[in-house]
């Protein structure tokens, strides 16, 4: 049997083979890898070398079934935007209706806010909304009220809006949106 050498770093290394070799055992052509400890003259299966990988595959998917929860939040976002193109002018030009979609995360709560100019007119109106996420698109609707004297009249106009969605009082999402809309008569 060869002595053992001394490595750089001053570490022990088996110069035979049989100090530490990987046998094949087995029956009927069937084999089995095991491990020679040449030191204790013992065999040990070489499945004890798979263990960890099982731990380690079942640790990465409970981290990764975790992650999924807490990031939630992380990738909480407003999908689906827009402001439906023709809205209704009432009360004289001085009240707007005005819908459209919005999606956003279920069990978050949306504040929007729509502000709409009409440049032949110079009428400004804005209005307000509270939503609740379902995890579906929902419909809102604003009743935009005109600020100043100025009123809206049928025709060509631009709306814009802003969303900001929230949960548990922490901001998660802003956007805002514009859209050229065509203002009629209700």
């Amino acid at each position: 049997m060869k002595t053992k050498e001394t490595n750089p770093v001053g570490r022990v290394t088996p110069c035979a083979p049989s100090d530490a070799t990987e046998n094949m055992s087995g029956a009927r052509g069937a084999t089995r890898p095991t491990i020679a400890d040449g030191a204790r003259g013992a065999t040990r299966p070489a499945s004890f070398l798979k263990a960890p990988r099982t731990w380690l595959v079942t640790a990465a998917l409970l981290a990764t079934v975790a992650g999924v929860f807490v990031a939630r939040t992380a990738f909480a976002r407003i999908g689906l935007n827009t402001i439906n193109p023709v809205p209704r002018v009432s009360d004289q030009g001085r009240h707007l209706t005005v819908t459209g979609p919005l999606a956003f995360t279920a069990g978050e709560a949306a504040y929007l806010r729509v502000t709409v100019t009409q440049r032949a007119t110079g009428a400004v109106a804005e209005g307000d909304a509270v939503l609740s996420g379902t995890g579906t698109t929902n419909q809102w609707q604003v009743q935009a009220t005109t600020q100043g004297k100025a009123v809206f009249a049928p025709g060509p106009a631009r709306a814009v809006a802003l969303a900001v969605t929230t949960t548990r009082g922490e901001t998660t999402d802003a956007n805002q949106w514009l859209a050229d809309i065509t203002l009629v008569n209700e």
